[in-house]
């Protein structure tokens, strides 16, 4: 499952990289807004064991959404602003050990 989702991010990005390629150029100032399909890999894999408890946490990667907006002073500058929300599962385990 995780390396299907993987193929279709490569895929999405790959469509839109052909898509913005073949659109020509825009004006040099205004707004700009653009979407993104991202893929999301928290580096979380923490485990902590002491003489009472037992503690695991970690995460999975997931598909997620992206929206930014470009404004354009110049031809050469510009100020972006974006979001991503994405939903990556994560995993607490808390145990009591002896």
């Amino acid at each position: 499952m995780r390396w299907d989702a993987h193929r279709f991010a490569a895929r999405a990005a790959a469509c839109a990289v052909v898509a913005l390629a073949s659109v020509p150029a825009a004006s040099a100032e205004g707004w700009k807004v653009r979407g993104a399909v991202v893929w999301v890999e928290p580096d979380l894999d923490f485990a902590d064991e002491d003489f009472l408890t037992r503690l695991s946490l970690t995460a999975d990667g997931a598909l997620g959404l992206g929206v930014g907006a470009e404004y354009r002073l110049t031809e050469r500058l510009g100020l972006e602003f974006g979001l991503v929300y994405a939903e990556p599962e994560v995993e607490l385990a808390v145990g009591v050990g002896f």
